[in-house]
């Protein structure tokens, strides 16, 4: 995928989330359920979290540092800090970290170059593309596609509801 098509399916990704949320009060979008035990709000914080992490290992391979990426358990432990960390969150503060999130990560994919995407790098015992990188930790069913798959997820909620 080159950075256009990954710019444009995170676009697309985000407008899907935005739009299975649309219409839904505070205290609906703080109801559990919708995935595992996540309200909406909670699900709204992890797919940033999970952004931020994109958007961190863009900074480290412009800062020249290594890149770490999480995988089985680490996953999990990774999202459970995170869940944690904006556990009593407002929406407003939920609401305004994704916004600031999807900004900083939106300006900083538009700033890199084609070649940028596409430098390989060494990752653990891998050899990966940046854009590879990038759009693999904001992968759901597809690369880029994390918050669609939340979406889906909402919507089925709001459906069972």
């Amino acid at each position: 995928m080159n950075r256009q098509q990954f710019l444009a399916t995170i676009e697309a990704a985000w407008q899907a989330l935005d739009d299975a949320i649309a219409g839904l009060d505070e205290p609906a979008l703080a109801e559990p359920g919708v995935v595992g035990t996540w309200s909406v709000i909670a699900v709204l914080g992890h797919v940033t979290a999970v952004e931020q992490q994109a958007l961190r290992h863009i900074e480290q391979w412009q800062g020249g540092e290594p890149l770490i990426l999480l995988s089985g358990p680490a996953v999990d432990d990774d999202n459970a800090v995170e869940a944690a960390r904006r556990r009593g969150w407002s929406l407003a503060q939920v609401l305004a970290e994704q916004r600031d999130t999807r900004q900083r990560l939106r300006a900083a994919v538009e700033a890199l170059s084609d070649d940028d995407w596409t430098t390989i790098l060494t990752v653990g015992d891998d050899k990966m593309s940046l854009g590879d990188v990038v759009a693999g930790e904001l992968g759901g069913d597809s690369p880029g596609d994390h918050a669609a798959e939340h979406a889906r997820q909402v919507l089925a909620w709001r459906l069972a509801r």
